[in-house]
């Protein structure tokens, strides 16, 4: 009977986002249900999927591909789904995974009837780093994580059992593990990340939404002590940069804008930092995302290298999962939402608190941070 009166019980933790819900929980019920993010010009997903289907039926092009490059709520451009389509069908008929059968329809090969059991729904990192401890594989890490979690001295849990890295290979893609019976600190990588757009699909005036390049370089660790936070011991390493191009939404702030915030002595990259945080902590609101598949570029204390000032966000998996194209749709509404969430914080704070703009993620550390 819906017309009965109900309970509902939210167990909230200490991110921003959490900490917004439990100042307003009105907005959990009364709000408009999230967009789902579905994207398919992101070939590597598509040709999974693809391959998938053509276990269950043969593929038709001409009639199959018009569900793919057809305008559906102006998710993607005709262009790019369609180029995503025929090269990914082309791909596939390469390697003969697919194969011409009676009508030119295409058919999965008999080896690749059960193609789908060998998919991951979660994943769309094509190479995953095996973790061995004595030679016996007890985890498997998406090749782009592990570069953040799986250098050689960090501190990996496994069932909430500390091991440390004491070796990682990239190539034979695997990383070698101690068990620690002791360990009073954990470890955090020092990285940065670089987002440039690369083509621009769309925009709404300053707003745009396109490809964008990302690259990443992990180029050390911290020791940090587990009950005092104190660095304990910071190193350096070398790893190859992870780059890959994927969706992104953006609007780069006039330079008038950047002189009237400079001219009020106000911190310029600290701001924009501190709203691209809030940006991408609301971003589940209006999208049906895991947090860690939408991010946005940091900020560092010492930070040399010269970066446009830029409101940012990305789709964290390669090639794009459709967040950033629901949340250009979204955008002045993610934006509202953002304000709401800085202002509506009693921390009364200019560098803001893990209640507001602070992200776990930072990897700059939330220290460069201006309500």
């Amino acid at each position: 009977d819906p017309c009965r009166p109900s309970l509902a019980v939210v167990v909230l933790f200490d991110s921003p986002l959490d900490q917004y819900l439990a100042r307003s929980g009105a907005s959990l019920i009364n709000g408009p249900v999230e967009a789902c993010a579905l994207s398919v010009s992101n070939e590597k997903v598509l040709r999974d999927q693809l391959l998938c289907a053509a276990a269950e039926a043969p593929l038709c092009l001409e009639s199959d591909r018009s569900l793919f490059v057809g305008q559906r709520d102006g998710v993607v451009a005709d262009a790019e789904a369609g180029a995503a389509f025929d090269d990914a069908v082309a791909g596939l008929e390469r390697c003969e995974a697919l194969k011409r059968v009676s009508g030119g329809t295409l058919a999965a090969r008999a080896d690749r009837a059960k193609h789908s059991r060998d998919v991951p729904l979660r994943v769309v990192d094509p190479v995953n780093i095996e973790v061995k401890l004595n030679g016996v594989v007890i985890d498997t890490i998406p090749y782009a994580r592990a570069f953040y979690e799986l250098y050689e001295g960090a501190v990996y849990l496994h069932q909430a059992r500390p091991h440390l890295v004491t070796k990682f290979d990239l190539q034979t893609n695997e990383a070698l593990v101690t068990r620690m019976t002791r360990c009073d600190y954990h470890t955090s990588s020092r990285n940065h990340t670089d987002v440039d757009p690369v083509r621009v699909l769309e925009s709404r005036g300053p707003l745009k939404t396109g490809v964008v390049h990302v690259s990443s370089k992990v180029w050390g660790y911290r020791k940090v002590c587990k009950r005092t936070f104190k660095v304990l011991e910071s190193k350096t390493f070398s790893l190859p940069p992870l780059e890959f191009e994927t969706r992104g939404t953006w609007i780069d702030v006039p330079a008038a804008a950047v002189a009237d915030i400079e001219a009020k002595k106000w911190d310029v990259k600290g701001g924009i930092h501190a709203l691209n945080h809030a940006l991408a902590l609301v971003a589940p609101l209006f999208v049906v995302c895991d947090a860690n598949d939408v991010a946005t570029e940091h900020v560092y204390p010492v930070q040399k290298r010269p970066r446009p000032h830029r409101l940012v966000l990305y789709d964290a998996r390669p090639g794009g999962v459709g967040v950033a194209d629901q949340l250009f749709r979204r955008f002045p509404a993610v934006l509202a939402q953002a304000r709401t969430l800085i202002y509506g914080c009693p921390c009364g704070l200019v560098a803001g608190c893990p209640a507001c703009v602070h992200d776990r993620r930072c990897s700059g550390h939330n220290v460069v941070l201006d309500r």
